[in-house]
C-alpha cells in the first residue's frame, strides 16, 4: 500500500485515519470508566453515533449527554453536534445458551413389576439393587404423573 491511495480505498483509510484521531478526542470528553466501553462511530448532521458495549453505557450516556455534547461543541465548533445516539455493538461470537434441560425418559409401566419378579430368583446382594431400581423407577413415574397433571391443571385453569 502506497503512503498516499486513491480511489475508494484512499477514502476508507482517511475515513479511517480522521475516526483514530476522533476516538482520541472523544476518550478525552468521557469519565476514565466510559473509554474503554464506549466508541464514536460517525459525527455528522449534528449527530454523534456511538457504539456501546452494553445497554449499560448507553444509560451513561444519556445521564451524561448534555455534558458531552457540550465539551464537544467547545472543542469542535465546526462540526457542532445536538444529540447522541448510541447502539450496543455486535460482537461476533455467539453467548452461552441456557442449558436445556434433558426430556424425561419413557419408563415402561411394568418395567418395576418385572424387576421385583427377577429379584426373587437372583442372589441376595443382586436382588436388593434391583429393587431398588424398582422402586427408583416407581418414583420416576409418579413424578411425571404429577408433572403432566399439573400442566394439564394448569391449562385447564386457563381456559
Amino acid at each position: 500500500m502506497t503512503q498516499n491511495p486513491s480511489g475508494p480505498i484512499g477514502e476508507i483509510c482517511r475515513r479511517g485515519a480522521l475516526l483514530r484521531e476522533r476516538q482520541i478526542d472523544w476518550n478525552a470528553l468521557l469519565a476514565l470508566e466510559a473509554q474503554d466501553h464506549t466508541w464514536l462511530v460517525d459525527w455528522s448532521g449534528g449527530v454523534l453515533s456511538v457504539l456501546c458495549q452494553s445497554p449499560v453505557w448507553i444509560s451513561w450516556l444519556r445521564r451524561n449527554e448534555k455534558n458531552i455534547l457540550k465539551q464537544w461543541n467547545n472543542r469542535f465548533p465546526k462540526t457542532p453536534a445536538r444529540q447522541i445516539t448510541a447502539s450496543v455493538r455486535p460482537w461476533s461470537y455467539r453467548l452461552p445458551q441456557p442449558a436445556k434441560i434433558p426430556k424425561a425418559p419413557y419408563i415402561s409401566a411394568g418395567a418395576a413389576e418385572a424387576l421385583r419378579a427377577e429379584a426373587d430368583r437372583l442372589p441376595q446382594a443382586i436382588a436388593v439393587a434391583l429393587i431398588r431400581l424398582a422402586a427408583t423407577l416407581d418414583n420416576l413415574q409418579a413424578e411425571a404423573v404429577v408433572s403432566a397433571s399439573a400442566k394439564e391443571n394448569g391449562a385447564r385453569l386457563s381456559e
